[in-house]
């Protein structure tokens, strides 16, 4: 997640910055353009598809903390770090294969495909999948949290239901 975050600083809000200088007119050509929105797509989908594992990393670790090792953890982390790469670059790239068009040049204008199925296709990947994931995920976490507070007998003290009159006997040595 880390990773994503710097490069939307580093690689997105510099373009970001000149594109709104120039009242939101892109003047720095396709190429630029089309770097330019696919990195803003890849790094904010990455991010989002990172908090999913995030996600699904406490899960296993809450209701399978006897299966989910240091090794068994490493091993699925990696490769859930992968899989978030994979479907963001696979949303992020899909316009420069054809996919809507990110530029014009007569109107200079630099933005997101609006291509209608693109749209479809990318709002759901990026966003409403994994949010129907976390939100699955946290619920899920939340019973087995429940679940294991209500099978455990509490430590706290209850107040009694009857007063009870405390006396202080004093002794005077002779």
């Amino acid at each position: 997640m880390a990773i994503s975050d710097v490069m939307v600083a580093a690689l997105v809000m510099p373009l970001s910055l000149v594109h709104e200088l120039n009242n939101r007119h892109w003047r720095l050509g396709r190429v630029l353009c089309h770097i330019w929105i696919s990195f803003d797509v890849l790094c904010c989908t990455a991010s989002i598809w990172n908090v999913t594992a995030i996600a699904l990393d406490r899960y296993w670790s809450i209701t399978r903390h006897l299966e989910y090792t240091l090794k068994t953890r490493k091993r699925i982390s990696n490769f859930m770090i992968l899989l978030t790469w994979l479907l963001s670059a696979v949303i992020s790239l899909s316009p420069l294969f054809g996919w809507g068009e990110t530029y014009s040049e007569i109107t200079e204008k630099c933005q997101v495909s609006q291509e209608p199925s693109y749209t479809i296709f990318s709002t759901f990947g990026a966003f409403y999948l994994p949010l129907c994931v976390v939100l699955f995920v946290y619920w899920k976490i939340y019973k087995a949290a429940k679940f294991r507070i209500g099978s455990k007998k509490t430590n706290t003290i209850t107040p009694m239901p009857e007063v009870i009159e405390v006396r202080f006997i004093f002794m005077i040595p002779y």
